[in-house]
């Protein structure tokens, strides 16, 4: 569902389990985009495949991820 100007904007289009939203772009291009999700709270071991600009923002983002 898109969102319109009667649409609050804080709110989410959609709700669906990440594995299906996983099947859905393996099958090609989707309208869907994801925000505000962790991966690293339901993955924590797929913070050793990331390479972390520590230079930007202090580390704030590495921080922020991997400590929620």
């Amino acid at each position: 569902m898109k969102s319109d100007s009667y649409t609050p904007i804080n709110t989410a289009d959609a709700y669906m389990k990440f594995g299906d939203y996983l099947q859905m772009v393996k099958k090609g291009p989707v309208d869907l985009r994801i925000f505000l999700f962790n991966i690293f709270q339901h993955a924590p071991q797929i913070v050793q495949d990331f390479a972390w600009p520590d230079e930007y923002m202090k580390g704030f983002v590495k921080d922020f991820l991997c400590y929620l």
